[in-house]
Protein backbone atom coordinates (compact mmCIF):
# COMPACT_ATOMS: atom_id res chain seq x y z
CA UNK A 1 0.00 0.00 0.00
CA UNK A 2 1.43 3.36 -1.03
CA UNK A 3 1.75 6.38 1.22
CA UNK A 4 0.31 9.77 0.38
CA UNK A 5 0.82 13.19 1.90
CA UNK A 6 -1.36 16.22 2.31
CA UNK A 7 -0.33 19.82 2.46
CA UNK A 8 -2.46 22.90 2.96
CA UNK A 9 -2.41 26.15 1.08
CA UNK A 10 -3.63 28.83 3.47
CA UNK A 11 -5.31 31.80 1.83
CA UNK A 12 -6.48 34.59 4.05
CA UNK A 13 -7.54 38.18 3.90
CA UNK A 14 -8.91 40.89 6.13
CA UNK A 15 -12.58 41.66 5.54
CA UNK A 16 -15.49 43.30 7.35
CA UNK A 17 -16.98 41.15 10.11
CA UNK A 18 -20.50 42.07 8.99
CA UNK A 19 -21.94 39.19 6.97
CA UNK A 20 -24.49 39.56 4.21
CA UNK A 21 -26.12 36.40 5.54
CA UNK A 22 -25.70 36.28 9.35
CA UNK A 23 -28.06 33.29 9.67
CA UNK A 24 -25.55 31.11 7.85
CA UNK A 25 -22.96 31.98 10.50
CA UNK A 26 -25.31 31.61 13.45
CA UNK A 27 -26.57 28.16 12.49
CA UNK A 28 -23.01 26.81 12.44
CA UNK A 29 -22.21 28.10 15.94
CA UNK A 30 -22.51 25.81 18.94
CA UNK A 31 -25.77 26.33 20.81
CA UNK A 32 -26.29 26.18 24.57
CA UNK A 33 -29.37 26.57 26.75
CA UNK A 34 -27.71 27.89 29.90
CA UNK A 35 -24.31 29.10 31.03
CA UNK A 36 -22.77 30.91 33.97
CA UNK A 37 -19.39 32.02 35.29
CA UNK A 38 -16.63 34.42 34.28
CA UNK A 39 -14.70 34.10 31.02
CA UNK A 40 -12.30 31.19 31.29
CA UNK A 41 -14.30 29.56 34.08
CA UNK A 42 -17.65 29.22 32.36
CA UNK A 43 -19.91 26.19 32.45
CA UNK A 44 -22.33 25.58 29.57
CA UNK A 45 -25.09 23.04 29.03
CA UNK A 46 -27.08 22.00 25.98
CA UNK A 47 -30.40 20.27 26.66
CA UNK A 48 -31.58 17.36 24.50
CA UNK A 49 -34.04 18.62 21.90
CA UNK A 50 -37.49 17.08 21.84
CA UNK A 51 -37.16 15.46 25.27
CA UNK A 52 -39.18 16.21 28.37
CA UNK A 53 -36.54 14.99 30.82
CA UNK A 54 -32.74 14.75 30.90
CA UNK A 55 -31.67 11.13 31.30
CA UNK A 56 -27.90 11.70 31.55
CA UNK A 57 -25.26 14.41 31.11
CA UNK A 58 -22.17 14.20 28.90
CA UNK A 59 -19.68 16.13 31.05
CA UNK A 60 -16.73 17.51 29.06
CA UNK A 61 -13.69 19.45 30.27
CA UNK A 62 -12.35 21.94 27.73
CA UNK A 63 -9.09 21.06 26.02
CA UNK A 64 -9.46 20.72 22.24
CA UNK A 65 -11.38 17.83 20.69
CA UNK A 66 -14.28 18.21 23.14
CA UNK A 67 -15.45 21.19 21.09
CA UNK A 68 -16.09 18.99 18.05
CA UNK A 69 -18.95 17.27 19.87
CA UNK A 70 -20.81 20.55 20.28
CA UNK A 71 -20.10 21.67 16.70
CA UNK A 72 -21.34 18.38 15.21
CA UNK A 73 -25.07 18.57 14.56
CA UNK A 74 -25.14 14.85 13.81
CA UNK A 75 -23.61 14.02 17.21
CA UNK A 76 -25.91 16.47 19.00
CA UNK A 77 -28.92 14.90 17.27
CA UNK A 78 -27.82 11.46 18.47
CA UNK A 79 -27.53 12.75 22.03
CA UNK A 80 -30.96 14.33 21.64
CA UNK A 81 -32.45 10.97 20.69
CA UNK A 82 -30.97 9.44 23.85
CA UNK A 83 -32.10 12.24 26.15
CA UNK A 84 -28.49 13.19 26.98
CA UNK A 85 -27.63 16.78 27.86
CA UNK A 86 -24.14 18.03 26.95
CA UNK A 87 -22.04 20.09 29.38
CA UNK A 88 -18.88 22.02 28.48
CA UNK A 89 -16.69 23.06 31.43
CA UNK A 90 -13.76 25.47 31.25
CA UNK A 91 -10.64 24.87 33.37
CA UNK A 92 -11.83 21.54 34.67
CA UNK A 93 -9.54 19.46 36.88
CA UNK A 94 -7.12 17.38 34.81
CA UNK A 95 -6.73 14.64 37.40
CA UNK A 96 -9.87 15.03 39.54
CA UNK A 97 -7.94 15.70 42.71
CA UNK A 98 -10.80 16.20 45.16
CA UNK A 99 -8.45 17.89 47.64
CA UNK A 100 -8.33 20.80 45.17
CA UNK A 101 -12.08 21.37 45.21
CA UNK A 102 -13.13 19.77 41.91
CA UNK A 103 -15.84 17.63 43.49
CA UNK A 104 -17.45 20.62 45.15
CA UNK A 105 -17.28 22.62 41.93
CA UNK A 106 -18.89 19.76 40.00
CA UNK A 107 -21.76 19.51 42.46
CA UNK A 108 -22.24 23.29 42.38
CA UNK A 109 -22.29 23.28 38.56
CA UNK A 110 -24.88 20.52 38.38
CA UNK A 111 -27.07 22.31 40.91
CA UNK A 112 -26.89 25.57 38.96
CA UNK A 113 -27.61 23.73 35.70
CA UNK A 114 -30.68 22.18 37.31
CA UNK A 115 -31.91 25.55 38.58
CA UNK A 116 -31.01 27.56 35.48
CA UNK A 117 -32.65 25.17 33.02
CA UNK A 118 -35.60 24.30 35.29
CA UNK A 119 -34.68 20.64 34.97
CA UNK A 120 -34.25 19.50 38.60
CA UNK A 121 -33.34 15.97 37.49
CA UNK A 122 -29.99 17.27 36.21
CA UNK A 123 -28.66 17.72 39.76
CA UNK A 124 -28.57 13.94 40.27
CA UNK A 125 -28.47 12.72 36.65
CA UNK A 126 -26.00 9.98 35.58
CA UNK A 127 -22.75 11.40 34.22
CA UNK A 128 -20.67 10.47 31.16
CA UNK A 129 -17.26 12.09 31.83
CA UNK A 130 -15.43 12.87 28.57
CA UNK A 131 -11.86 14.13 28.27
CA UNK A 132 -9.27 14.48 25.51
CA UNK A 133 -5.46 14.28 25.77
CA UNK A 134 -4.43 16.49 28.73
CA UNK A 135 -7.99 16.04 30.04
CA UNK A 136 -8.14 12.31 29.27
CA UNK A 137 -7.25 11.19 32.81
CA UNK A 138 -10.02 12.94 34.69
CA UNK A 139 -12.86 10.69 33.39
CA UNK A 140 -11.35 7.58 35.00
CA UNK A 141 -10.70 9.33 38.29
CA UNK A 142 -14.13 10.96 38.26
CA UNK A 143 -15.63 7.49 37.97
CA UNK A 144 -13.47 6.18 40.82
CA UNK A 145 -14.73 8.93 43.13
CA UNK A 146 -18.30 8.84 41.76
CA UNK A 147 -18.96 5.18 40.85
CA UNK A 148 -22.69 5.30 41.58
CA UNK A 149 -23.11 8.40 39.43
CA UNK A 150 -21.03 7.39 36.40
CA UNK A 151 -22.91 5.91 33.46
CA UNK A 152 -19.76 5.24 31.41
CA UNK A 153 -16.28 6.71 30.81
CA UNK A 154 -14.79 8.12 27.58
CA UNK A 155 -11.05 8.89 27.48
CA UNK A 156 -10.41 10.22 23.97
CA UNK A 157 -6.87 10.19 22.57
CA UNK A 158 -6.42 9.21 26.14
CA UNK A 159 -4.85 6.98 28.74
CA UNK A 160 -5.72 3.91 30.75
CA UNK A 161 -7.06 3.78 34.32
CA UNK A 162 -4.34 4.22 36.97
CA UNK A 163 -1.66 4.70 34.32
CA UNK A 164 1.68 6.36 35.10
CA UNK A 165 1.64 7.95 31.62
CA UNK A 166 -1.06 10.53 32.17
CA UNK A 167 -2.02 12.84 29.33
CA UNK A 168 -1.35 15.89 31.50
CA UNK A 169 2.25 14.80 32.13
CA UNK A 170 2.23 14.41 35.90
CA UNK A 171 1.73 11.58 38.36
CA UNK A 172 -1.66 9.93 38.53
CA UNK A 173 -3.76 9.88 41.66
CA UNK A 174 -3.69 6.95 44.05
CA UNK A 175 -7.18 5.49 44.27
CA UNK A 176 -6.67 3.77 47.60
CA UNK A 177 -7.43 0.20 48.58
CA UNK A 178 -11.22 0.29 48.22
CA UNK A 179 -11.84 2.65 45.29
CA UNK A 180 -12.44 1.09 41.84
CA UNK A 181 -14.47 1.41 38.63
CA UNK A 182 -15.65 -2.19 38.43
CA UNK A 183 -18.68 -2.71 36.14
CA UNK A 184 -18.49 0.84 34.74
CA UNK A 185 -18.16 0.71 30.93
CA UNK A 186 -15.13 2.59 29.66
CA UNK A 187 -13.77 3.54 26.24
CA UNK A 188 -10.21 4.62 25.48
CA UNK A 189 -9.57 5.95 21.96
CA UNK A 190 -5.94 6.49 20.95
CA UNK A 191 -4.17 6.61 17.60
CA UNK A 192 -1.49 9.21 17.03
CA UNK A 193 0.31 7.38 14.23
CA UNK A 194 -1.36 9.27 11.41
CA UNK A 195 -1.01 12.84 12.65
CA UNK A 196 1.30 15.41 11.10
CA UNK A 197 1.28 18.83 12.72
CA UNK A 198 1.68 22.05 10.78
CA UNK A 199 1.44 25.62 12.02
CA UNK A 200 0.54 28.84 10.28
CA UNK A 201 -0.24 32.43 11.26
CA UNK A 202 -3.40 34.14 10.06
CA UNK A 203 -3.75 37.91 10.35
CA UNK A 204 -7.14 38.27 8.69
CA UNK A 205 -10.68 37.47 9.77
CA UNK A 206 -11.58 35.11 6.93
CA UNK A 207 -9.41 32.37 5.51
CA UNK A 208 -9.42 29.39 3.17
CA UNK A 209 -7.56 26.12 3.63
CA UNK A 210 -7.01 24.35 0.32
CA UNK A 211 -5.63 20.79 0.76
CA UNK A 212 -3.58 19.21 -2.01
CA UNK A 213 -1.88 15.85 -2.44
CA UNK A 214 1.91 15.91 -2.79
CA UNK A 215 4.69 13.39 -3.32
CA UNK A 216 7.21 12.27 -0.70
CA UNK A 217 9.13 15.54 -1.01
CA UNK A 218 5.98 17.20 0.36
CA UNK A 219 6.56 20.04 -2.09
CA UNK A 220 5.41 18.71 -5.46
CA UNK A 221 1.71 18.06 -6.18
CA UNK A 222 0.95 14.59 -7.51
CA UNK A 223 -1.96 12.55 -8.87
CA UNK A 224 -0.97 9.28 -7.19
CA UNK A 225 -3.69 9.09 -4.54
CA UNK A 226 -7.12 7.62 -3.91
CA UNK A 227 -9.90 9.16 -5.95
CA UNK A 228 -11.22 11.31 -3.11
CA UNK A 229 -11.55 14.95 -2.22
CA UNK A 230 -9.86 15.85 1.09
CA UNK A 231 -12.03 17.14 3.94
CA UNK A 232 -11.21 19.99 6.30
CA UNK A 233 -12.90 19.82 9.72
CA UNK A 234 -12.88 22.51 12.40
CA UNK A 235 -11.69 20.96 15.68
CA UNK A 236 -11.42 23.87 18.09
CA UNK A 237 -10.86 27.57 18.45
CA UNK A 238 -12.62 30.86 17.58
CA UNK A 239 -13.81 30.11 14.06
CA UNK A 240 -16.93 29.17 12.13
CA UNK A 241 -16.77 26.90 9.10
CA UNK A 242 -18.67 28.77 6.39
CA UNK A 243 -17.99 26.39 3.51
CA UNK A 244 -16.11 23.27 2.47
CA UNK A 245 -12.73 24.98 2.85
CA UNK A 246 -13.66 28.44 4.12
CA UNK A 247 -13.67 29.75 7.68
CA UNK A 248 -14.34 32.95 9.56
CA UNK A 249 -13.05 34.26 12.87
CA UNK A 250 -15.75 34.04 15.56
CA UNK A 251 -15.56 36.84 18.15
CA UNK A 252 -18.30 35.11 20.19
CA UNK A 253 -16.40 31.80 20.51
CA UNK A 254 -17.85 29.86 23.45
CA UNK A 255 -14.48 28.48 24.57
CA UNK A 256 -12.73 31.83 24.94
CA UNK A 257 -10.15 31.59 27.73
CA UNK A 258 -6.83 33.50 27.97
CA UNK A 259 -5.33 30.52 29.83
CA UNK A 260 -6.67 27.89 27.44
CA UNK A 261 -4.47 24.80 27.16
CA UNK A 262 -4.63 24.66 23.36
CA UNK A 263 -4.50 28.05 21.65
CA UNK A 264 -5.38 29.24 18.17
CA UNK A 265 -7.66 27.52 15.65
CA UNK A 266 -7.12 23.81 15.07
CA UNK A 267 -8.26 22.09 11.88
CA UNK A 268 -8.08 18.45 10.83
CA UNK A 269 -7.42 17.67 7.16
CA UNK A 270 -8.53 14.16 6.21
CA UNK A 271 -8.42 12.01 3.09
CA UNK A 272 -9.79 8.49 2.82
CA UNK A 273 -7.68 5.73 1.34
CA UNK A 274 -8.48 2.78 -0.90
CA UNK A 275 -7.00 -0.65 -1.70
CA UNK A 276 -3.82 1.00 -3.02
CA UNK A 277 -3.31 4.16 -0.97
CA UNK A 278 -3.45 4.73 2.77
CA UNK A 279 -5.68 7.33 4.35
CA UNK A 280 -4.04 10.52 5.57
CA UNK A 281 -4.68 12.92 8.44
CA UNK A 282 -2.94 16.24 9.04
CA UNK A 283 -3.44 18.61 11.93
CA UNK A 284 -3.17 22.34 11.21
CA UNK A 285 -2.94 24.94 13.98
CA UNK A 286 -3.45 28.59 13.07
CA UNK A 287 -2.27 31.22 15.54
CA UNK A 288 -4.24 34.44 15.45
CA UNK A 289 -2.76 37.92 15.24
CA UNK A 290 -5.86 40.10 15.24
Amino acid sequence: MKKLFLVSVLIFGSICLCSSNPFEIQKKRAEFDYSFGEEGERAYIRLPRGQKDVKAVLYCHQNMTEEVLFRSWEFCARMDSLGVAMAFIQRGSQNWDVSQGCQGRFEMIMKKFAEGTEHPEIESAPIIPFGHSAQATFPWNFAAWNPDRTLCVISYHGDAPRTNLCGYGRASLEWGRTRNIDKIPGLMVYDASKHIKSNAVCTGTEFTVEPVFVDESRNTPCDAHADVRPRVVLISGPAIQTGEYTFRYDPDYFGRDPKRLWTGITLCIEADGDSEYKSAVQELNIQLAL
